[in-house]
């Protein structure tokens, strides 16, 4: 299997084993969600290793590991990452 093909791969099932949505895995990995969808639906021709290294630390997981075959990595123990709650807003005051 290609390897890009495998990260888009591996990268769904641990942002869906997580109950994330894209817009929340690409903001727990410190990435605009344009660029990780596009890694995540195979179009991004070239993914910088630190890059992957970025996608994993949110996991608690290795490059290797995240490129690993996807029955390894749906044994391996991971971290669930929480995205960032938003700000909650009080009523806004009247002019």
């Amino acid at each position: 299997m290609n390897p890009l093909r495998r990260l888009a791969i591996s990268l769904r099932h641990l942002r869906l084993s997580a109950g994330l949505t894209q817009e929340q895995m690409a903001e727990v990995a410190g990435f605009e969600f344009k660029f990780y969808q596009k890694i995540e639906n195979g179009r991004k021709p070239q993914v910088k290793l630190e890059t992957v290294e970025r996608l994993g630390r949110p996991f608690g997981l290795e490059v290797w590991q995240i490129l690993a075959p996807i029955e390894a990595l749906r044994r391996m123990k991971t971290k669930r990452p929480r995205p960032k709650s938003p700000a909650k807003r009080g009523p806004r005051a009247l002019p």
